[in-house]
Protein backbone atom coordinates (compact mmCIF):
# COMPACT_ATOMS: atom_id res chain seq x y z
CA UNK A 1 0.00 0.00 0.00
CA UNK A 2 1.23 3.16 -1.16
CA UNK A 3 0.14 5.99 1.93
CA UNK A 4 -0.87 9.40 0.88
CA UNK A 5 -1.58 9.87 4.74
CA UNK A 6 -0.38 8.05 7.92
CA UNK A 7 2.38 4.83 7.85
CA UNK A 8 2.41 1.39 8.40
CA UNK A 9 2.96 1.74 12.26
CA UNK A 10 0.14 3.79 12.41
CA UNK A 11 -2.23 1.85 10.62
CA UNK A 12 -1.29 -1.11 12.03
CA UNK A 13 -1.93 0.03 15.80
CA UNK A 14 -5.20 1.43 14.89
CA UNK A 15 -6.48 -1.99 13.18
CA UNK A 16 -5.26 -3.93 16.17
CA UNK A 17 -7.00 -1.97 18.65
CA UNK A 18 -10.47 -2.62 16.49
CA UNK A 19 -12.76 -1.05 14.02
CA UNK A 20 -10.10 0.26 11.98
CA UNK A 21 -10.39 0.62 7.81
CA UNK A 22 -7.79 1.73 5.50
CA UNK A 23 -9.45 3.88 2.55
CA UNK A 24 -8.18 5.23 -0.51
CA UNK A 25 -7.78 8.73 -1.57
CA UNK A 26 -10.90 8.92 -3.27
CA UNK A 27 -13.24 7.88 -0.78
CA UNK A 28 -11.14 10.31 1.87
CA UNK A 29 -12.03 12.86 -0.79
CA UNK A 30 -15.44 11.77 -1.13
CA UNK A 31 -16.05 11.57 2.20
CA UNK A 32 -13.84 14.54 3.63
CA UNK A 33 -12.02 12.42 5.82
CA UNK A 34 -8.29 11.90 6.93
CA UNK A 35 -6.16 9.37 9.47
CA UNK A 36 -8.25 9.66 12.90
CA UNK A 37 -11.59 10.25 11.73
CA UNK A 38 -14.51 8.11 12.18
CA UNK A 39 -16.19 6.63 9.27
CA UNK A 40 -19.91 5.21 9.61
CA UNK A 41 -20.49 1.62 8.06
CA UNK A 42 -23.41 0.11 7.52
CA UNK A 43 -23.01 -3.29 9.09
CA UNK A 44 -25.06 -6.23 10.00
CA UNK A 45 -24.88 -4.51 13.72
CA UNK A 46 -26.12 -1.53 12.01
CA UNK A 47 -24.59 1.88 11.99
CA UNK A 48 -20.81 0.67 13.50
CA UNK A 49 -18.01 4.09 13.40
CA UNK A 50 -14.81 3.28 12.30
CA UNK A 51 -11.42 4.95 12.65
CA UNK A 52 -9.74 5.60 9.78
CA UNK A 53 -5.84 4.03 10.10
CA UNK A 54 -4.44 5.21 6.57
CA UNK A 55 -5.03 7.01 3.53
CA UNK A 56 -3.44 5.56 0.24
CA UNK A 57 -3.44 3.28 -2.67
CA UNK A 58 -4.70 -0.10 -1.22
CA UNK A 59 -4.17 -3.18 -3.61
CA UNK A 60 -7.99 -3.91 -4.51
CA UNK A 61 -9.15 -0.42 -4.93
CA UNK A 62 -11.20 -0.47 -1.60
CA UNK A 63 -11.49 -0.23 1.91
CA UNK A 64 -9.69 -2.44 4.36
CA UNK A 65 -10.78 -3.63 7.66
CA UNK A 66 -9.00 -6.41 9.58
CA UNK A 67 -10.20 -10.25 9.36
CA UNK A 68 -11.54 -9.79 13.09
CA UNK A 69 -13.73 -6.69 12.39
CA UNK A 70 -14.74 -8.69 8.52
CA UNK A 71 -16.64 -11.12 10.55
CA UNK A 72 -17.82 -9.63 13.74
CA UNK A 73 -19.89 -6.68 11.88
CA UNK A 74 -19.55 -7.56 7.93
CA UNK A 75 -20.06 -11.49 8.16
CA UNK A 76 -17.31 -12.22 6.56
CA UNK A 77 -16.49 -16.12 5.64
CA UNK A 78 -13.06 -17.38 6.25
CA UNK A 79 -10.61 -15.62 4.16
CA UNK A 80 -9.47 -17.73 0.48
CA UNK A 81 -6.08 -16.07 0.75
CA UNK A 82 -3.52 -13.38 2.43
CA UNK A 83 -2.27 -10.56 0.29
CA UNK A 84 1.39 -9.85 1.97
CA UNK A 85 3.80 -7.16 0.99
CA UNK A 86 7.41 -6.69 1.91
CA UNK A 87 8.46 -3.31 3.23
CA UNK A 88 11.49 -3.15 0.37
CA UNK A 89 11.63 -4.33 -3.00
CA UNK A 90 14.83 -6.01 -2.07
CA UNK A 91 13.49 -7.79 0.75
CA UNK A 92 10.94 -9.41 -1.62
CA UNK A 93 12.93 -12.71 -2.13
CA UNK A 94 13.94 -12.99 0.94
CA UNK A 95 10.05 -12.95 2.31
CA UNK A 96 8.92 -15.49 -0.95
CA UNK A 97 11.93 -17.33 0.69
CA UNK A 98 10.33 -17.58 4.41
CA UNK A 99 7.30 -18.12 2.81
CA UNK A 100 7.72 -21.02 0.85
CA UNK A 101 9.78 -23.03 3.23
CA UNK A 102 6.75 -22.51 6.04
CA UNK A 103 4.09 -23.42 3.81
CA UNK A 104 5.78 -26.98 2.82
CA UNK A 105 4.31 -27.49 6.37
CA UNK A 106 1.13 -26.74 4.93
CA UNK A 107 0.59 -28.46 1.60
CA UNK A 108 -3.24 -27.02 0.96
CA UNK A 109 -1.78 -23.62 0.26
CA UNK A 110 0.10 -22.53 -2.39
CA UNK A 111 2.17 -19.03 -2.87
CA UNK A 112 1.25 -16.67 -5.82
CA UNK A 113 2.58 -14.08 -7.28
CA UNK A 114 0.44 -11.02 -8.13
CA UNK A 115 0.89 -9.21 -11.33
CA UNK A 116 -0.22 -8.82 -14.90
CA UNK A 117 1.75 -12.36 -16.12
CA UNK A 118 1.45 -14.05 -12.41
CA UNK A 119 0.11 -17.25 -12.17
CA UNK A 120 -2.27 -16.07 -9.36
CA UNK A 121 -3.99 -13.80 -12.61
CA UNK A 122 -3.74 -16.60 -15.26
CA UNK A 123 -5.96 -18.50 -12.72
CA UNK A 124 -8.07 -15.97 -11.82
CA UNK A 125 -8.50 -13.94 -14.67
CA UNK A 126 -6.92 -16.06 -17.81
CA UNK A 127 -9.31 -18.65 -17.35
CA UNK A 128 -12.37 -16.51 -17.67
CA UNK A 129 -10.56 -14.52 -20.23
CA UNK A 130 -9.89 -17.20 -22.51
CA UNK A 131 -13.28 -18.22 -22.61
CA UNK A 132 -14.71 -14.64 -23.06
CA UNK A 133 -12.38 -14.71 -26.28
CA UNK A 134 -13.91 -17.84 -27.84
CA UNK A 135 -17.27 -16.88 -27.17
CA UNK A 136 -16.47 -13.16 -28.76
CA UNK A 137 -14.64 -14.43 -31.65
CA UNK A 138 -18.07 -17.33 -31.82
CA UNK A 139 -20.30 -14.24 -32.39
CA UNK A 140 -17.54 -12.34 -34.57
CA UNK A 141 -17.90 -15.33 -36.84
CA UNK A 142 -21.69 -15.66 -36.60
CA UNK A 143 -21.93 -12.34 -37.87
CA UNK A 144 -19.88 -11.95 -40.54
CA UNK A 145 -22.04 -15.13 -41.63
CA UNK A 146 -25.24 -13.56 -41.05
CA UNK A 147 -23.50 -10.51 -43.35
CA UNK A 148 -22.19 -12.53 -45.83
CA UNK A 149 -25.54 -13.92 -46.47
CA UNK A 150 -26.98 -10.42 -46.53
CA UNK A 151 -24.40 -9.81 -49.13
CA UNK A 152 -25.03 -12.37 -50.88
CA UNK A 153 -29.29 -11.89 -51.10
CA UNK A 154 -28.90 -7.89 -51.59
CA UNK A 155 -26.45 -8.42 -54.77
CA UNK A 156 -28.75 -11.22 -55.93
CA UNK A 157 -31.93 -8.79 -55.71
CA UNK A 158 -29.34 -5.97 -56.93
CA UNK A 159 -28.30 -8.08 -60.48
CA UNK A 160 -32.41 -9.18 -60.81
CA UNK A 161 -33.76 -5.48 -60.56
CA UNK A 162 -30.71 -4.38 -62.89
CA UNK A 163 -31.34 -6.94 -65.90
CA UNK A 164 -32.38 -4.80 -68.21
CA UNK A 165 -29.77 -2.72 -67.65
CA UNK A 166 -27.09 -5.72 -67.56
CA UNK A 167 -28.66 -6.82 -70.81
CA UNK A 168 -28.12 -3.48 -72.84
CA UNK A 169 -24.61 -3.27 -71.83
CA UNK A 170 -24.10 -6.52 -73.08
CA UNK A 171 -25.46 -5.49 -76.11
CA UNK A 172 -23.04 -3.01 -76.90
CA UNK A 173 -20.30 -5.12 -76.30
CA UNK A 174 -19.84 -6.03 -72.78
CA UNK A 175 -18.79 -10.03 -72.43
CA UNK A 176 -19.87 -11.75 -70.08
CA UNK A 177 -16.83 -11.74 -68.10
CA UNK A 178 -16.27 -8.14 -67.75
CA UNK A 179 -20.44 -8.15 -66.26
CA UNK A 180 -18.65 -10.59 -64.36
CA UNK A 181 -16.28 -8.18 -63.05
CA UNK A 182 -18.28 -5.19 -63.15
CA UNK A 183 -20.59 -6.97 -60.39
CA UNK A 184 -17.67 -8.35 -58.15
CA UNK A 185 -15.99 -4.44 -58.10
CA UNK A 186 -19.11 -3.12 -57.29
CA UNK A 187 -19.72 -5.88 -53.98
CA UNK A 188 -15.81 -5.17 -53.11
CA UNK A 189 -16.57 -1.02 -53.54
CA UNK A 190 -19.47 -1.76 -50.85
CA UNK A 191 -17.33 -3.90 -48.70
CA UNK A 192 -14.63 -1.42 -48.20
CA UNK A 193 -17.38 1.44 -48.16
CA UNK A 194 -18.35 -0.73 -44.83
CA UNK A 195 -14.95 -1.33 -43.80
CA UNK A 196 -13.36 1.61 -43.76
CA UNK A 197 -16.49 3.31 -42.22
CA UNK A 198 -16.68 0.52 -39.70
CA UNK A 199 -13.07 0.93 -38.59
CA UNK A 200 -13.49 4.77 -38.18
CA UNK A 201 -16.36 4.14 -35.88
CA UNK A 202 -15.47 1.17 -33.86
CA UNK A 203 -12.57 3.75 -33.27
CA UNK A 204 -13.96 6.31 -32.29
CA UNK A 205 -15.86 4.27 -29.51
CA UNK A 206 -12.84 2.45 -28.21
CA UNK A 207 -11.28 5.54 -27.66
CA UNK A 208 -14.01 7.07 -25.49
CA UNK A 209 -14.89 4.19 -23.36
CA UNK A 210 -10.76 4.06 -22.80
CA UNK A 211 -10.85 8.00 -21.73
CA UNK A 212 -13.80 7.23 -19.73
CA UNK A 213 -12.77 3.94 -17.85
CA UNK A 214 -9.47 5.21 -17.81
CA UNK A 215 -10.53 8.40 -16.24
CA UNK A 216 -12.81 6.80 -13.40
CA UNK A 217 -10.08 4.00 -12.53
CA UNK A 218 -7.30 7.03 -12.06
CA UNK A 219 -9.46 8.99 -10.58
CA UNK A 220 -10.84 6.18 -8.16
CA UNK A 221 -7.31 5.16 -7.22
CA UNK A 222 -6.87 8.52 -6.29
CA UNK A 223 -4.67 10.01 -8.83
CA UNK A 224 -6.59 12.66 -9.60
CA UNK A 225 -7.84 13.53 -13.17
CA UNK A 226 -5.67 12.16 -15.91
CA UNK A 227 -3.04 14.46 -17.61
CA UNK A 228 -4.01 14.57 -21.56
CA UNK A 229 -0.54 13.61 -22.33
CA UNK A 230 -0.96 10.36 -20.24
CA UNK A 231 -4.60 10.15 -22.16
CA UNK A 232 -2.61 10.92 -25.75
CA UNK A 233 0.02 7.76 -24.78
CA UNK A 234 -2.71 5.44 -23.99
CA UNK A 235 -4.74 5.95 -26.84
CA UNK A 236 -1.39 5.77 -29.03
CA UNK A 237 -0.90 2.69 -27.44
CA UNK A 238 -4.32 1.54 -28.23
CA UNK A 239 -4.11 2.44 -31.74
CA UNK A 240 -0.74 0.83 -32.11
CA UNK A 241 -1.81 -2.75 -30.97
CA UNK A 242 -4.86 -2.53 -32.92
CA UNK A 243 -3.42 -1.09 -36.26
CA UNK A 244 -2.95 -4.72 -37.91
CA UNK A 245 -6.33 -6.09 -36.72
CA UNK A 246 -7.53 -2.84 -38.77
CA UNK A 247 -6.06 -2.91 -41.48
CA UNK A 248 -6.91 -6.79 -42.00
CA UNK A 249 -10.49 -5.81 -41.62
CA UNK A 250 -10.25 -3.61 -44.47
CA UNK A 251 -8.58 -6.14 -46.69
CA UNK A 252 -10.48 -8.87 -45.85
CA UNK A 253 -13.95 -6.83 -45.97
CA UNK A 254 -14.00 -6.42 -49.80
CA UNK A 255 -12.18 -9.99 -50.03
CA UNK A 256 -15.53 -11.17 -48.06
CA UNK A 257 -18.47 -9.50 -50.09
CA UNK A 258 -16.68 -10.29 -53.40
CA UNK A 259 -16.85 -14.27 -52.34
CA UNK A 260 -20.79 -13.11 -51.15
CA UNK A 261 -21.25 -11.68 -54.84
CA UNK A 262 -19.76 -14.50 -56.77
CA UNK A 263 -22.99 -16.22 -57.60
CA UNK A 264 -24.82 -13.19 -58.59
CA UNK A 265 -22.31 -12.35 -60.56
CA UNK A 266 -22.55 -15.64 -62.46
CA UNK A 267 -25.89 -15.14 -62.51
CA UNK A 268 -25.46 -11.88 -64.13
CA UNK A 269 -22.60 -13.17 -66.55
CA UNK A 270 -25.18 -15.80 -68.14
CA UNK A 271 -27.81 -13.56 -69.12
CA UNK A 272 -29.07 -13.83 -72.78
CA UNK A 273 -28.90 -10.52 -74.36
CA UNK A 274 -32.01 -11.85 -76.30
CA UNK A 275 -34.17 -13.01 -73.65
CA UNK A 276 -33.15 -8.88 -72.19
CA UNK A 277 -34.49 -7.43 -75.58
CA UNK A 278 -36.90 -9.39 -75.56
CA UNK A 279 -38.29 -8.77 -72.22
CA UNK A 280 -37.55 -5.22 -73.21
Amino acid sequence: MRYEQGDLDTALRIVRQGRGVLITPAVARQFDLQVGSEWLLTTRRGRVPFRVAAVGLTPFWAPIVSRADAETYLGASVPFGYFITAKLDNERETVKSRLQDRLQAFPHYKLFEIGPDSELTQISIGRVWNTLTVLLNALTMLALIIATGGQTNTMMASVVERVRELGVLRSVGLTRRQVQMLVLLEAASVGAIGAVTGVLLGTASALTLLMISFTAVVASGGLGVPTWPSVISSILAVLASARWLALAGCVLSPLVTMLAAWLPARRAAALSILEVIRDV
